[in-house]
């Protein structure tokens, strides 16, 4: 096992910066769990309902039965998660009807479930981009702007990579 992914018999996973205390404290307030091996790996890519649950699970919801309107997410251990979401208008899909489960998150759509999720009121209305890759008028911005100025994205880049899947230790 890589030492830098494994617990301790404390349970507390020891892992290197940048994550290292952040995952510590949601695998001691059981909102993470790793690997059946012992393992973390913070570096895998986390698709869609993964970082749906691991958002729902952080902020404490009620996680409420039944079936979610996408084509593609009809059953599977997310189904009451994604129903959960969309009943709570946390999510609403693709306009074409699907959800795309398995796809990772982007950075984008992260960002978008995280605070909606969380309650928060982003700022629809942005005048400027707040990095070189995120158009003003895109969808997004909005929410990476809000992420920006909080300081959960550092502000010193030039660039974010909205598009860019996002990995267990980052989220």
């Amino acid at each position: 096992m890589d030492a830098r992914q494994t617990r301790n018999e404390s349970e507390l996973w020891i892992t290197d910066p940048p994550y290292a205390d952040a995952i510590n404290y949601l695998v001691a307030e059981g909102i993470i769990k790793g690997y059946d091996d012992n393992t973390f790996r913070p570096d895998v890519k986390v698709n869609r309902v993964e970082a749906l649950k691991f958002i729902l699970e952080s902020i404490g919801a009620d996680i409420a039965e039944g079936q979610p309107p996408f084509e593609d997410a009809k059953d599977g251990w997310f189904v009451d998660y994604l129903y959960t979401a969309y009943q709570k208008e946390i999510v609403n899909g693709n306009p074409d009807g699907t959800f795309k489960p398995g796809n990772n998150v982007n950075k984008a759509e992260f960002f978008k479930i995280l605070f909606n999720g969380m309650g928060v009121d982003v700022n629809p209305n942005i005048t400027e981009s707040p990095y070189s890759d995120v158009p003003v008028d895109a969808w997004f911005a909005p929410y990476l702007a809000y992420a920006k100025d909080i300081g959960v994205l550092d502000a010193d880049l030039d660039k974010v990579g909205p598009d860019l899947p996002m990995t267990r230790g980052e989220v």
